[in-house]
């Protein structure tokens, strides 16, 4: 008899802790949670918004740099055809 009150009390106390485990881990899994949530996720929005807009300007800054080199290149092969008719008459 005391034999089966030393289990039953040794299964209670471990149902005890086993009941405060899971209560404390599920505090601490919902702190984890809202934390991700509050902060990081937030942060993760921000940081893809601002590399979103990164990268549109980076588009627009390459447009025009092409553009800017397409008109140079059109206004060397203008003065070289210019050039090379010039020439020709001589």
């Amino acid at each position: 008899m005391v034999s089966s009150n030393k289990v039953q009390n040794d299964q209670q106390w471990i149902n005890q802790h086993l009941t405060s485990v899971h209560s404390t881990s599920d505090g601490e899994i919902s702190n984890l949670h809202r934390l991700l949530v509050d902060t990081f996720l937030v942060l993760m929005h921000n940081l893809a918004h601002q590399l979103h807009l990164q990268e549109a300007e980076n588009q627009a800054v390459s447009q025009m740099i092409v553009s800017q080199i397409q008109q140079k290149l059109d206004a060397l092969q203008t003065f070289e055809l210019e050039q090379s008719d010039g020439l020709s008459k001589l």
